[in-house]
This record gives C-alpha cells, sequence and structure tokens, in this order.
C-alpha cells in the first residue's frame, strides 16, 4: 500500500469519524425541538456515514491489479461508489419533501429553535467545509472519483446546514412555517448534488468516450511516420 493510497484512507476515515459524532448530536437536537430542517441534516448525515463506508472501501477495491476476472482492474468501483451515493442522497430527498409538504399542508407541528440548536448547525457547517478541504486535496492527488463525491456531497452539507440554520432564526423569530420551507430548500439542494456526482459517474460506467484524448490519439498517431490514416479510435475511463 503506497502513501497516497494511506492518505486517501486516512482522510476517508476522519471523515467518518467527525461523521458519526455530528450524526449522534443532531439527532439528540432533533429529539429536543422536532424541527424538520434539523431532522434532514440528522438523516443527511447518517446517510453519509453509508456514503463514507463505501467510499473507503472503494478507494482500497479500486487500486488492485488485474486480474483473472477483472481484465481491466478494478477502478470503476469508485465511480460505483459515486453512484451509490448519488442515490442515497435522492432517498434524502424523498423524505424530506413528503414531510415537508405534510407540515406546509396542515399538519404543522410545533417546533423549538434553543441556542444549542442553532450552535450545533453553525459548527456543523464549519467541520463540514474542513472535510472538503481535506477530502479534495487527497481526491486530486490521486484522481479519485470516490472522493471527490464525497467532498461535493459534503459541500452540499455546508448549504442545507446554512439553510438549516436561518430556518430556525426565522422560527425562532416566530415564523413556525419557515422550518418546513426550509426542508424544501434543503431537498432542492439535495437534487442539484445527486444530479451532479450521478451524471459523472454514469458516463464512466457506461464507457463514454473522455472526448479529448480521442482527437490527441488521432493526432498523434497521424504524425507517425508510414501512417496515412487512423481509424475507429476508442478511449475509456478507467481508475485515475
Amino acid at each position: 500500500m503506497d502513501w497516497t493510497l494511506r492518505e486517501a484512507e486516512r482522510a476517508a476515515l476522519a471523515a467518518l469519524v467527525v461523521t458519526v459524532l455530528l450524526s449522534l448530536a443532531k439527532l439528540a437536537v432533533w429529539i429536543a425541538t422536532s424541527s424538520l430542517a434539523v431532522l434532514s441534516q440528522a438523516v443527511d448525515s447518517a446517510l453519509d456515514i453509508v456514503a463514507l463506508v463505501l467510499m473507503l472501501l472503494a478507494v482500497r477495491i479500486a487500486v488492485r491489479p488485474a486480474d483473472e476476472s477483472h481484465h481491466y482492474g478494478h477502478g470503476k468501483a469508485e465511480n460505483l461508489a459515486a453512484f451509490t451515493q448519488t442515490i442515497i442522497l435522492l432517498v434524502v430527498v424523498g423524505g424530506i419533501v413528503v414531510e415537508a409538504l405534510s407540515r406546509l399542508g396542515g399538519d404543522a407541528a410545533s417546533v423549538e429553535a434553543p441556542w444549542y440548536a442553532l450552535a450545533l448547525l453553525g459548527i456543523s457547517a464549519l467541520v463540514d467545509g474542513f472535510r472538503v478541504a481535506v477530502l479534495l486535496r487527497a481526491a486530486r492527488r490521486e484522481g479519485s472519483e470516490a472522493l471527490r463525491a464525497g467532498a461535493v456531497n459534503f459541500a452540499t452539507d455546508i448549504g442545507t446546514a446554512t439553510v438549516a440554520l436561518l430556518s430556525l432564526l426565522l422560527v425562532r423569530s416566530g415564523i413556525q412555517g419557515a422550518d418546513s420551507v426550509g426542508g424544501l430548500i434543503v431537498a432542492g439542494a439535495v437534487v442539484v448534488a445527486a444530479w451532479r456526482l450521478g451524471r459523472r459517474s454514469i458516463d464512466v460506467l457506461m464507457d463514454r468516450s473522455p472526448g479529448r484524448p480521442v482527437g490527441e490519439i488521432e493526432a498523434a498517431a497521424a504524425s507517425a511516420a508510414g501512417v496515412s490514416e487512423t481509424r475507429r479510435v476508442r478511449v475509456r475511463s478507467g481508475g485515475s
């Protein structure tokens, strides 16, 4: 196991530990406040745990060399993990939208906005910012799709934590419906994140041509002595 892989695993493990602690804290605050905005954050963080476990497995599997059953190596394991995170995010969207619409439709719940709930959401946004920086640095070093997908996921969490914080501030000022509206805004942000995560992963899993390398290969072949024509240059992505 080389240094790059150890760095990737350390980044994923650190993010996993922090996510577990934040999930437990958000769950406790939701129980105390009945806030949909906080609940959406708790569920999102809990599902992040699953995503991070998949990410950790992916960065270990993707570096395995080709073998008798995987002639092209295991590089797509990272794209599969990223696509799985997309599905997880869409599940979050469904739950948030149903509950938010139910509350806006008349089944309003009494929401509390104590100071510790506001503090937790503020801390959560700061922690997510740190996690994004750590995962992006590791992703750039080794071109890891799984780590990059995790960073995008946490970047979305910064926005949703901010929305949840603003929603509770409005609830604290007497606007109860703000909590449900905040939940719907969170859902919209998750949809955007799911699209960004899924599009790239699907392209790789479906062997879509990266585009630019095709022209470079054709140009290199055409410039070689004795070559008069190039036909059917095919390129596929495979890991980093």
